[in-house]
C-alpha cells in the first residue's frame, strides 16, 4: 500500500493521483476546496469544489485525517451555488478520523434561494468509517426567496460499518428572507427544513 502524507495549508483542494492507494492528513494539515465563482445577473453561483477528492479506483482507498478539511464555499449568484464535499471517496473505501471534516457553506442566492451546503464526509463504495473527531455537513447559504437546507454530516452509499465516538452532525439550514408571517408586533421567519422558527420584533 503507498501512502501519500499532506503537510501544511492547501488552499485549492486536493484530489489523490491514481499511484497512492491511501491518504494521511497530518494533525497541521488545513485542506480547503476552491470557492465557486460568484455571478451576477440571472446567473447561479458557482459551486463549491470538494476539500479532498478520491476518484474511483480498482481496490478499497484508505484515508486517515488529524487535520482540517473543508469543502469549498458556494459562490454568489441569482440562486447560490451549492457547497463543496468536504471528503469525497468515488469508490469503496474507509476513513479513520480524529480531525474535523466539515463541508462547505452554500453561497447566497441574490434573487433566488441560497445553496445548499455540502456533505461532510462521502462514501460511495461500501467500507468503514471511524470517527473520533467531528464531522459537520455545511450550512445551507441564505436565501430572497426560500431556504435552503444544511449538508449531511456524512453520506455512505452502500452498506458499510460505522463507529462514532465523536460527533456527526449535518449543517443549519439557510434563511429565506421571504418566507414571513406577520403577527402583531412580531415576525416569524422560517430559515431551515426542520421547521425551525426564528422571532424578531420589529423596530
Amino acid at each position: 500500500m503507498t501512502t501519500k502524507t499532506l503537510t501544511g495549508t492547501i488552499a485549492t483542494g486536493y484530489s489523490l493521483s491514481a499511484g497512492y492507494s491511501a491518504l494521511l492528513v497530518t494533525a497541521n494539515a488545513t485542506i480547503t476546496g476552491i470557492a465557486g465563482q460568484n455571478l451576477t445577473g440571472k446567473s447561479n453561483g458557482g459551486g463549491g469544489g470538494a476539500g479532498v477528492y478520491l476518484a474511483p479506483f480498482a481496490s478499497s482507498r484508505t484515508v486517515t485525517n488529524a487535520g482540517a478539511i473543508k469543502g469549498g464555499t458556494g459562490g454568489l449568484g441569482y440562486n447560490g451555488g451549492n457547497g463543496g464535499v468536504g471528503l469525497s471517496i468515488a469508490s469503496q473505501g474507509s476513513l479513520a478520523n480524529s480531525g474535523a471534516i466539515v463541508g462547505g457553506a452554500g453561497g447566497a442566492g441574490a434573487s433566488g434561494a441560497g445553496g445548499v451546503g455540502g456533505v461532510g464526509v462521502y462514501i460511495a463504495g461500501g467500507g468503514s468509517l471511524y470517527n473520533s473527531g467531528s464531522i459537520t455537513g455545511g450550512a445551507g447559504g441564505g436565501g430572497v426567496n426560500a431556504f435552503s437546507a444544511g449538508g449531511a454530516g456524512a453520506v455512505l452509499a452502500k452498506s458499510s460499518v460505522v463507529e462514532n465516538v465523536g460527533a456527526i452532525n449535518g449543517g443549519g439550514g439557510g434563511d429565506g428572507l421571504d418566507h414571513v408571517r406577520r403577527h402583531g408586533n412580531q415576525r416569524q421567519s422560517r430559515h431551515d427544513l426542520g421547521g425551525n422558527f426564528r422571532v424578531q420584533r420589529n423596530l
